[in-house]
């Protein structure tokens, strides 16, 4: 082993240029790994955590098939309330309407909420930028996206007409105005108290619950016991953001694959480097397997050759990554455009763990091939080339 380590070394830095481009192509893989896993795991951590804060809390109970309100909704909240592992719940009401302020006209789902227990399972209002929230005892108000306020072209103490489909009408004065950096949200948000929502129907129904677990990772299994223990049309927050976590999916399997092909492109070049080495030191080879280095032996060298320039490369190209993603998480952003002023930097253990395996494993791999061919000389033949 001794041997096989003071031999690799000496070729090592006899090939200084062609070791250094293969050093900065393992580096340059693994950087990009790095750094993308980070910023892709950031921005996921962003988008996930406010849709679940913001929109969907970790579970929301719909109404079974078939039906658009859940009617016997008091029944079903002491039944949630049950389960040890619900922490709060919320119910809403969202009623097809139309909005009118001075000549512009508007349909949109007027959402109710219960002031009292909104603010445990989302955290819709602390994003409030101008007027308030909702609050226990408030009737005739609303909070809307500040999108909507612009479109709408309405202020603070503004006066809206919502006329609901059967014709019934209130009037709500704006008292609120929020940014939540969802473009999805804050476009359309028209938050009114639940007893107003009722109103609109002349019903005590609500269209779903929201629910906050003790562990949101937990939501699937929760959502599950609640189908099976009660019957009702539960679906957890990894079902309602499929969408987006799809999309998050296949950004990041686009930046590994790029990841991978640079570390290939490595890969190739250890493969030439060390082909052109076993060449080059054929007679070299002939020596050592003339002065008793069996087969193993040989393929020893050319291992950690590769070896040693993957294992060097991994740990510059985890540190640059680190430093590449630190450095992209304090970039300020246009908030208006991504609903964030920065993507922080996911730095996963993991994907640490996943860079060395991969810049080791192809490298590895792509010694393996000229090692074997060092090992299959015969000392006879290398020999011939030493006169």
């Amino acid at each position: 082993m001794r041997m096989a380590l003071f031999i690799a070394f000496r070729y090592l830095r006899k090939r200084k240029r062609q070791n250094l481009l293969l050093l900065l192509a393992v580096v340059f893989g693994v950087t990009s790994f790095l750094a993308g896993s980070a910023i892709i795991g950031g921005w996921s951590d962003v988008v996930v955590g406010k849709t679940i804060d913001v929109s969907i809390g970790h579970i929301v109970v719909f109404p079974s098939s078939g039906k658009v309100y859940l009617e016997n909704y008091t029944e079903i909240i002491s039944k949630i309330k049950s389960l040890n592992s619900v922490e709060a719940l919320s119910p809403r009401l969202e009623v097809e309407s139309m909005i009118i302020y001075g000549e512009k006209v508007k349909a949109l789902l007027v959402t109710g909420l219960e002031p009292e227990t909104i603010s445990k399972v989302l955290t819709i209002g602390e994003n409030v930028v101008e007027g308030r929230f909702l609050k226990r005892g408030d009737r005739g108000v609303v909070v809307l996206g500040d999108s909507l306020a612009d479109e709408l072209n309405v202020s603070l103490n503004s006066k809206i007409e919502v006329v609901s489909p059967t014709g019934e009408r209130i009037e709500v004065t704006v008292i609120g105005i929020l940014d939540t950096g969802l473009h999805e949200i804050d476009t359309a948000a028209f938050y009114v108290v639940l007893d107003d929502a009722k109103s609109l129907l002349k019903k005590d129904v609500i269209s779903n619950i929201i629910i906050r677990t003790n562990d949101y990772n937990r939501a699937s299994t929760i959502a599950e016991e609640l189908r099976e223990k009660y019957g009702l049309n539960a679906k957890s927050w990894e079902e309602l953001a499929r969408p987006i976590l799809e999309a998050i999916k296949v950004e990041g399997l686009y930046m590994n694959i790029i990841s991978l092909l640079i570390l290939m492109v490595s890969a190739l070049g250890i493969l030439n480097v060390l082909y052109m080495t076993v060449a080059e030191k054929t007679r070299d080879i002939g020596i050592l397997k003339a002065l008793g280095l069996d087969d193993r032996q040989i393929m020893l060298i050319f291992l950690i050759n590769g070896f040693i320039v993957a294992l060097i490369g991994a740990i510059i190209g985890c540190v640059s990554g680190t430093l590449v993603a630190w450095h992209f998480s304090t970039i300020e952003l246009p908030e208006e455009v991504y609903g964030v002023d920065r993507i922080p930097a996911h730095l996963d253990p993991i994907f640490y763990f996943y860079s060395f395996v991969l810049a080791l494993a192809t490298a590895v791999s792509a010694s393996l091939f000229p090692a074997r061919r060092a090992a299959k000389l015969k000392p006879v033949e290398a020999l011939r080339y030493v006169l």
